[in-house]
């Protein structure tokens, strides 16, 4: 088979879909893979490497997808890409058709078919190809969360996730205060309006002050959030002394077994608890 290796064209994606590795096991079953000039370059892939593993570097995306039985993308195509599908060829990429309706009349009226990695499932099934692109994805959530927290980006120093619908839902707020009173009793006045009577609350984070000071117990009488149970010391973490990081619940929770654990690259033990969650919560 002729496997056609082009290089993406979709804003801001970096990546190509084969591996000079990926390459040399298909060109060692017998396949020819065309790789078009620069495809890897994103990725930091030369064509020499391309060419060291037996790919045949071909100059325009257009002989790609000329000559390519099978093209192997990472993201769907997108509008230049259109006109260069063709009847009979296989496309094996990232598809996510249903929000797309342009791209499936297209695939459609060309007769392409269309293999999509998030689609595809093992013998257990779990979603082998989805799963990886997820966990990156969760990871880089809180690079890019950390980012619009941030005071330039407009942010006020609470990240939020509910799950279950509803009033009845799990909130949780994770949240880093500021180290000057009245800028800390500023952000959680707006945590206060977030959190306001939901009774599956959860707000955690450094406070940068202990549960005894005026904005704190502000908090407790706007919300129905209630003060932990026990002081536990996380700060500094070579000597703890001070009792500045929070796991605040809300009336409608319970929990146990709160304890400071140790925490790589940190000046601060993580705080952990085990919650109790109640299924109304999660539904």
């Amino acid at each position: 088979m002729i496997i056609g290796l082009p290089k993406e064209i979709k804003d801001n994606e970096s990546r190509v879909g084969l591996t000079p590795a990926g390459v040399k096991t298909l060109s060692d079953y017998g396949h020819t893979v065309l790789v078009e000039k620069s495809a890897g370059i994103g990725s930091g892939i030369s064509d020499e490497e391309f060419i060291a593993a037996s790919g045949q570097i071909v100059d325009s995306a257009d002989e790609v997808w000329a000559r390519g039985e099978m093209v192997v993308k990472v993201k769907e195509p997108v509008g230049p890409e259109y006109q260069r599908m063709r009847e009979g060829q296989l496309l094996f990429t990232y598809l996510h058709l249903a929000p797309d309706q342009k791209l499936t009349q297209v695939m459609l009226e060309r007769k392409v078919t269309g293999v999509a990695y998030e689609t595809i499932t093992n013998d257990e099934g779990h979603l082998p190809l989805l799963t990886p692109m997820s966990e990156v994805a969760g990871r880089m959530a809180v690079q890019v969360g950390a980012h619009y927290l941030q005071k330039p980006e407009g942010g006020r120093g609470v990240l939020m996730a509910q799950f279950g619908a509803g009033d009845d839902g799990l909130l949780v707020a994770i949240a880093h205060l500021s180290l000057g009173a009245a800028s800390r009793a500023s952000q959680l006045s707006f945590i206060a309006e977030l959190l306001h009577d939901h009774p599956h609350a959860v707000l955690m984070g450094d406070f940068n002050c202990s549960i005894d000071r005026p904005e704190m117990q502000a908090l407790f009488r706007q919300t129905r959030l209630q003060p932990p149970a026990c002081e536990v010391h996380t700060f500094p973490s070579w000597r703890p002394q001070r009792a500045i990081d929070h796991i605040l619940i809300g009336d409608g929770l319970t929990c146990s077994g709160t304890q400071a654990l140790a925490a790589a690259f940190s000046d601060h033990l993580a705080l952990s608890l085990e919650l109790d969650v109640p299924d109304a919560a999660l539904r």
